[in-house]
């Protein structure tokens, strides 16, 4: 596909419905706003970014010269998420997006050596040599792990500051790019068997030289878009998974596919390396939780968005009623994995993970609507607006 025949949609959608995902990963508004100012036509999208990110690579150098690694270390932070964002949707040119997704992966592998408390650890999975990025509580050994896992085309630095809510409540936690994801785009696909990734991955943690100080034997699973398929995939699969949270899930992945939004899917395809609409399809069956969700024993926290348009609400009311032991908190105003609501929803997950992880024989603090939590009321889903929403599955 032509960088033209994206023109008008990437360029409107960014506009309009991108800037809560942007935000709540950490781009700061200002420059936000200044970087998609410079942009009028898709073919000016990639450029756009990767001046930010040059920006922020300048400041992190003049760090290091002084030795501050913390003003080091948040510069290549916002280095590699503007790298990041720089790659969104650019399919036509795949050795243009590789050698994005590389210097973001780069700059945020520097960003983690230059903080305290962080470390990689490399495992294998699929034939192929990943980074897991893990983080531990500043205070305190950590009382359990968090997983974090991204959506489709989200990486470990999407999810970066999420990982804070949990870390100030005593937890570690661990996130990288999957297959499919990110760098591993390039020569991986997603994988629907995602407890062996999951895997794989505890298994390198064990063996690094933390693996005494992160318990992985309690562990939470926090996935989001599709990542919430592979959090509950995980629990029904993985028995060091004690709990699971899906944000905006689906339950089957290829009832969702045929209703999303062109651009949505376009990155499943081209993620899947699908040669027609057709193909994506047969893919997408493959990631069901048909055959795994009576095998979930595991407590599991189902958040959706009501007006998600990537991923209707239905999908997570379906997973909820399958579960034996499931709060299911169903949030209007919002859009998909509820970026816009971002402040009130990572402390809610924070905390529930947190529960479950430190007196997971206590009953769990139910959710019982989202009026009590100040997320508005049911039976309000917000104003009409086809573009609401981010494009991360």
């Amino acid at each position: 596909m032509s960088g033209e025949a994206l023109d008008g949609a990437a360029v409107a959608m960014a506009q309009k419905g991108l800037r809560a995902r942007f935000i709540s990963a950490g781009v700061d508004p200002i420059e936000l706003e200044d970087t998609l100012a410079q942009v009028s036509d898709w073919s000016e999208w990639r450029a756009a970014w990767t001046r930010l990110a040059g920006e922020w690579e300048w400041i992190a150098s003049a760090g290091d010269r002084r030795a501050d690694r913390e003003t080091a270390a948040d510069a290549l932070l916002r280095s590699a998420l503007a790298h990041h964002f720089a790659g969104y949707l650019w399919f036509h040119d795949p050795a243009e997006y590789a050698t994005t997704a590389a210097a973001a992966a780069r700059r945020y592998r520097d960003a983690m050596g230059q903080l305290h408390g962080a470390a990689l650890v490399p495992f294998t999975a699929c034939g192929t040599r990943l980074s897991g990025f893990v983080r531990q509580p500043q205070v305190g050994p950590a009382a359990g792990l968090v997983v974090l896992i991204p959506g489709l085309d989200a990486t470990a630095a999407e999810v970066h500051a999420f990982s804070d809510a949990f870390l100030g409540r005593g937890l570690a936690t661990l996130a990288f790019d999957g297959p499919g994801q990110g760098v591993m785009r390039t020569t991986t696909v997603p994988q629907a068997a995602f407890h062996e990734v999951l895997a794989s991955a505890l298994d390198g943690l064990e063996d690094h030289a933390w693996g005494s100080a992160v318990p992985t034997d309690r562990v939470v699973a926090v996935g989001v878009s599709l990542g919430g398929y592979y959090a509950v995939e995980a629990a029904a699969n993985e028995e060091r998974v004690a709990a699971a949270v899906s944000v905006c899930g689906p339950f089957d992945f290829s009832c969702c596919l045929p209703q999303m939004p062109p651009l949505s899917r376009l990155a499943w395809r081209h993620a899947c390396r699908a040669e027609t609409d057709a193909e994506a399809i047969d893919v997408a069956r493959t990631f069901t939780l048909e055959p795994h969700v009576d095998r979930v024993q595991q407590e599991v926290l189902v958040i959706h968005a009501l007006g998600d348009r990537i991923i209707p609400c239905s999908e997570g009311e379906r997973l909820a009623t399958r579960l034996r032991q499931v709060e299911l908190l169903r949030v209007p105003r919002s859009d998909h994995v509820c970026h816009n609501l971002a402040p009130r929803i990572r402390p809610l997950i924070a905390d529930w993970a947190r529960s479950r992880l430190t007196d997971p024989h206590s009953p769990s603090a139910a959710v019982r609507d989202s009026a009590a939590m100040g997320l508005g009321r049911l039976d309000d889903t917000g104003p009409e607006d086809p573009d609401r929403g981010g494009n991360e599955h």
